[in-house]
């Protein structure tokens, strides 16, 4: 396991903290949650031709979903893929989720990737590690008004699903525990015809395939829960309403964002990250599950962006940017205030051509 222990001292060829300082043949020491530099100390790990870094931090993720066979499912549409996806897990029982959550975390290590943000349902709560729970935020589903009181609330962070799965009165009393909340956040089309007008497949197949009742929402129920909000992680934002960007240009410290942009792209969404770069606006970066996406490898969703954005902006200020989207902001993003440093060694550039650019495309897998 290449990750760094607290209170050893070590060398290396390039050390990044979590500021995204960089340092070249330094000893080191990880503890109290800082990264010390050291002159000199009698016990030393080398490590050899090494680069040294915050874990990556997959801000959102749904592991519980990584042994579904993607091609089961039907990508038509949003909503098309979601009925598939419903109609899949049916037929699964609580081992194959179990083990698909401990698969998806394997993969994550194998990607430098020790912190995520994963969205876990009920069900599998008590079968995952302690020491798991601060990376998961307990999914909750319920859209029937008269089951709210039957809701078990009781976990150290909650997944509000998103607006059309949860009924308004909980989200107003899980809002008011007070607890680390993510939530999926007018992430498709559909569910913008559905909140902002009242319409669309949202009503015509899914609540009718679930036989719920639609509600009609006004624009100020959004607008309250923007101002009001505390401790909120909101995801995708690909279909934001422009009534709503104001208040996110007011850079709110207790809402945080999460962009997924390769598997918005798989539905046709664009992920709002221009917007945000743009307005100098911190964000975070996450894959989604394997339903909707090509891998768990966090660092590809940088390199998408970065891709896209070349043109459009120097290359290694945005390299430094979505560094600290995949570090520093995501931990910041999912609540997690423990920092993991990890190393990969033989790395293939020298400090004489080292570049937050050169590091990205190291980790990337595309």
């Amino acid at each position: 396991m290449n990750l760094i222990e607290q209170g050893k001292f070590y060398k290396t060829k390039i050390l990044i903290d979590i500021n995204a300082n960089v340092y070249f043949d330094t000893i080191f020491k990880y503890e109290n949650k800082k990264i010390q530099i050291i002159k000199r100390a009698k016990k030393v790990i080398e490590l050899t031709n090494s680069i040294v870094f915050p874990s990556f931090v997959n801000a959102h993720t749904h592991l519980e979903l990584t042994n579904i066979d993607k091609k089961k499912l039907n990508f038509i549409s949003f909503i098309d893929w979601i009925l598939s996806l419903i109609i899949e897990k049916k037929k699964k029982n609580l081992e194959f989720f179990l083990n698909s959550y401990k698969l998806g975390k394997k993969i994550l290590n194998n990607f430098f990737t020790y912190t995520f943000g994963n969205i876990l349902s009920k069900d599998l709560f008590s079968f995952i590690e302690e020491k798991d729970f601060c990376y998961n935020f307990v999914e909750i589903i319920e859209y029937n008004e008269e089951n709210i009181e039957y809701v078990n609330l009781n976990y150290p962070k909650i997944s509000i699903h998103s607006f059309f799965t949860v009924h308004p009165k909980l989200i107003e009393k899980i809002l008011q525990l007070n607890l680390p909340i993510s939530m999926h956040f007018f992430e498709s089309k559909e569910e913008f015809d559905y909140l902002i007008y009242g319409t669309g497949p949202i009503v015509e197949k899914l609540y009718k395939f679930t036989n719920l009742t639609p509600l009609k929402y006004k624009p100020d129920y959004f607008k309250k829960f923007l101002l009001e909000g505390r401790n909120i992680q909101l995801v995708h934002l690909s279909n934001l309403p422009d009534f709503l960007k104001p208040l996110i240009l007011k850079k709110k410290s207790s809402i945080f964002y999460t962009l997924c942009p390769r598997s918005n792209s798989k539905f046709g969404f664009k992920s709002p990250y221009r917007f945000f770069i743009k307005n100098k606006l911190p964000f975070s970066l996450g894959t989604d599950s394997l339903c909707s996406n090509d891998d768990l490898n966090v660092v590809n969703e940088a390199i998408f962006i970065l891709e896209d954005m070349k043109d459009d902006i120097d290359v290694e200020i945005l390299s430094k940017l979505l560094f600290l989207a995949l570090t520093k902001w995501g931990y910041e993003t999912i609540f997690v205030k423990k920092v993991y440093y990890c190393f990969k060694e033989n790395i293939p550039f020298s400090k004489k051509d080292f570049s937050f650019y050169n590091f990205l495309k190291l980790f990337s897998t595309i």
